[in-house]
């Protein structure tokens, strides 16, 4: 009696500490059952496994391992993911057997090349192999995206300076400090006449005079000839009237 009592205490225990360990739909399935509808916990466990019989794993045979291959937009880690996952449901897994199938799987790359140059001695030195490749992968993969945003900007920028004619870089004629006309800040006012007859009228009235550009006895090679300002123009003010002649 006091046997039975137990045993029927024990039950109680399991039944009632049993929905501790269920998340999810389990949960849900046990919360849902209808009040003493349990006498025991094998009922429970009955019930349970037929509950969720189609949700048991089965476990696969190490040749499927070998269907694995790696995809062409798969990366590296990926792969590594998916493989892992397969080979978790094979009963009796053999380490040779699953880095074969590993290695097998690989797309041609550098670390296919590596490991069948120098095959791993384990699945743990194998798999410690790969994540330094997929590692380097990433790393590389990172590196191209920022070069590519970096040059896009570039790119960008010198469309918009070719966009605005005249805003660009200036040229190193642009650059030269400009020096002050002549005469300050006043306002000249602008020629009425063509300048040859200007110059034709100075001529004619002395205030100008021609001369070779070349010295005494030099040949003059070329048409050109300089205007030379008469000493009524004073001369040492640079072409301009002496402030006497001004008045």
């Amino acid at each position: 009696m006091t046997q039975m009592r137990l045993q029927t205490a024990a039950d109680a225990v399991r039944c009632k500490t049993f929905p501790m360990f269920l998340e999810g739909r389990a949960r849900q399935w046990f919360q849902g059952l209808p009040p003493r509808s349990i006498s025991s916990f094998t009922q429970l466990a009955r019930l349970f496994s037929a509950q969720f019989v189609s949700s048991r794993a089965f476990s696969k045979s190490t040749a499927h391992l070998m269907t694995i291959q790696q995809k062409v937009e798969e990366s590296l880690r990926e792969y590594m993911v998916r493989f892992n996952n397969e080979s978790l449901q094979v009963r009796d897994r053999d380490d040779k057997v699953v880095m074969a199938a590993f290695i097998n799987g690989l797309r041609k790359q550098k670390l296919y090349t590596e490991l069948v140059e120098r095959p791993p001695k384990s699945v743990r030195e194998m798999l410690d192999r790969a994540h330094e490749k997929a590692n380097a992968e990433e790393a590389n993969r990172l590196k191209s995206a920022q070069e590519k945003l970096r040059d896009d900007k570039r790119r960008k920028g010198a469309d918009q300076v070719e966009a605005r004619p005249g805003q660009g870089r200036k040229s190193a004629y642009d650059r030269l400090p400009r020096s002050r006309p002549m005469g300050g800040d006043k306002s000249w006012t602008g020629l009425t006449a063509p300048r040859a007859r200007v110059l034709a009228v100075m001529e004619a009235g002395g205030a100008l005079s021609t001369s070779s550009a070349f010295g005494r006895g030099q040949k003059q090679t070329g048409p050109r000839s300089v205007l030379r300002l008469s000493s009524r123009c004073g001369a040492r003010y640079g072409g301009l009237p002496s402030p006497q002649e001004r008045h």
